[in-house]
């Protein structure tokens, strides 16, 4: 797959929707991808909500977000991702960053 799109010229970065929504201590993050639950995981250990939900398949769909272990060890996933193996670390940094600027933003709109 990443050896069509390379042929086609379409290579490279890419921007990707990811969504932030939340309500007191509970925050939503969306993201295109059907993501490794290892992912999901790892944006919720490091957010600064109490409660995080990772939500897959919203503004679109890009396909499979593999973790090192699904290229590591082969898996199909892998194999028909339309991102490189380490997408997914720049993926769940992008979204601790979003998320944590989402609750510092909301603590600027309490205070005003």
């Amino acid at each position: 797959m990443l050896t069509t799109l390379a042929a086609a010229g379409l290579h490279g970065d890419a921007e990707v929707p990811i969504t932030v929504v939340s309500l007191g201590d509970i925050a939503w993050l969306h993201t295109p991808f059907e993501l490794f639950a290892s992912i999901g995981l790892r944006i919720r250990a490091a957010s600064p909500f109490a409660h995080t939900r990772v939500i897959g398949y919203t503004d679109g769909y890009l396909g499979y977000l593999p973790d090192h272990d699904a290229y590591r060890d082969g898996l199909y996933e892998s194999y028909i991702a339309l991102v490189e193996q380490g997408a997914a670390d720049v993926v769940v940094d992008r979204c601790v960053e979003l998320l944590h600027a989402h609750r510092d933003r909301r603590a600027v709109v309490k205070t005003v």
